[in-house]
């Protein structure tokens, strides 16, 4: 999946919309591609923190 799209929109929202700087919406920007990314591997794989048993 393309997740540096999310990173990419995001970035482009907050430097126009909100005149953020390049390194305020670039940090802000990486944290919504993990969010993203780990919310579908979480959806694809079907599992969550707690059905993890040893």
């Amino acid at each position: 999946m393309a997740f540096y799209a999310v990173g990419g929109y995001t970035m482009a929202i907050f430097a126009t919309r909100y005149e953020w700087n390049f390194w305020e919406s670039l940090g802000l920007a990486i944290g919504f591609s993990a969010l993203a990314g780990s919310s579908s591997a979480r959806r694809r794989c079907g599992c969550a923190a707690t059905t993890w048993r040893s």
